[in-house]
């Protein structure tokens, strides 16, 4: 869903980098981590409205480390591989902060989250599907922010298993 706006987020993010010469992207990749870990903090205790915002804003976080790194040259392997590192512990933070109100669909959105990034991971022209990461982002971020966590888990669990089933038959095609 979020797709549609990557071409315009990349000439926004491609300006906001221009501050961010001198950091290392990886550098940014970690702040996204710390970020991910203070919305499962703020999550865990309650605190929806700041946990969104803060969820949302790892999203935005995470979106800047390639900016720059495209941007000034810096992309490496090893960057690219902490990069998706990181996303999966932020997600997980956050899933398993939820999941100690909310089990069950914390732990279906956990899984099927985790099975659309693994897809991908085999095989990185896979990028179909109705629930990418950033999809998943804003549904947590927004939903979260108006204290309809249980809600937000549900949509990111069905709409991830949906993303699956397409990128594995994706995959099928490519062989």
């Amino acid at each position: 869903m979020m797709d549609m706006f990557r071409p315009a987020w990349e000439r926004v993010s491609r300006e906001v980098a221009r501050p961010l010469r001198s950091v290392s992207p990886n550098v940014i990749t970690t702040f996204t981590l710390l970020l991910g870990v203070l919305a499962a903090f703020l999550l865990f205790h309650g605190k929806y409205w700041a946990a969104g915002v803060t969820v949302l804003l790892t999203g935005i976080v995470d979106l800047l480390d390639g900016a720059v790194a495209k941007k000034y040259g810096k992309k490496t392997k090893f960057g690219a591989i902490y990069d998706a590192t990181v996303d999966r512990l932020s997600e997980g933070f956050i899933y398993a902060a939820a999941g100690m109100h909310h089990p069950l669909p914390a732990f279906l959105a956990l899984i099927f989250s985790y099975s659309v990034s693994y897809v991908r991971a085999k095989n990185d022209r896979i990028r179909c599907g109705i629930m990418t990461r950033g999809d998943r982002v804003l549904v947590m971020g927004l939903l979260t922010m108006v204290g309809l966590v249980p809600v937000a888990l549900w949509i990111i669990a069905l709409l991830s298993a949906v993303t699956t089933v397409q990128r594995l038959a994706a995959a099928r095609k490519l062989q």
